[in-house]
């Protein structure tokens, strides 16, 4: 689907064995990782703005990216789980974490090609996604591969290993081959793969929240922007 991102040690609990942090919901109530969650922060106004990100500081308040949770949120849950008055609307907030997510998509993209985790080229990136030679065909899902690709590439499914990330979820669509190929100095690339587990994931996860927040409703957000996890370099 293209939309739409372990041993024991000697010296304590297994790494699988220990609690993984949770946060609560200010919709549903419900706990759950933060990973899966939007975090809201509340400023000393009372105003709310989204951190995409999970780093601002400030007073922090966790929400699943539902159209019921958030409404339940912006009806008082958040108010409650900072017990003060918080002005928050749904609408506005859709526009502020579409181009928040997709400013975070594209900036941590950039940051792993300067720092060489992202291959481009159909042979490059299928070796990257298929794993390295005798290690199995599932290799590639294990070390976190992501294929990225254009807006406007044909045929994405292509070869065994494109179609294989795609079965797995392990891909996403992020801006047009010319603006793909600007992070390479080519004058067109249809597809990439992010090499790293952790960049990853985080960039799933941002082209994922950049999807849903336009079926929020209230959304003001353009037709013009309605390509999933679509944002020029230049503008990021």
């Amino acid at each position: 689907m293209l939309v739409p991102m372990n041993a024991a040690a000697d010296n304590g609990p297994p790494r699988a064995a220990r609690r993984a942090p949770e946060r609560t919901c200010a919709g549903c109530g419900k706990k759950g990782p933060p990973v899966e969650m939007l975090r809201l922060v509340v400023d000393p106004d009372g105003a709310a703005a989204p951190d995409v990100a999970g780093s601002s500081f400030g007073r922090g308040v966790h929400v699943h990216p539902t159209q019921p949770c958030l409404d339940r949120a912006a009806r008082g849950g958040v108010a409650r789980s900072v017990k003060g008055k918080v002005s928050l609307d749904v609408g506005p907030l859709a526009d502020v974490v579409h181009e928040a997510a997709l400013r975070r998509a594209w900036s941590l993209l950039v940051g792993a090609s300067r720092a060489r985790l992202v291959k481009w080229g159909a042979r490059a990136v299928e070796e990257a996604l298929a794993g390295p030679p005798g290690e199995g065909p599932d290799a590639g899902a294990r070390r976190g591969a992501l294929l990225v690709v254009a807006s406007d590439a044909a045929r994405p499914d292509a070869t065994p290993a494109f179609s294989r990330a795609i079965a797995e979820g392990r891909a996403v669509v992020l801006g047009t081959k010319a603006e793909l190929g600007a992070l390479f100095r080519q004058e067109e690339v249809a597809f990439c793969a992010v090499l790293d587990h952790k960049v990853s994931r985080e960039v799933h996860r941002m082209c994922d929240l950049a999807v849903v927040s336009r079926t929020w409703s209230g959304s003001s957000i353009s037709r013009s922007k309605e390509a999933a996890c679509r944002r020029s370099p230049e503008g990021r």
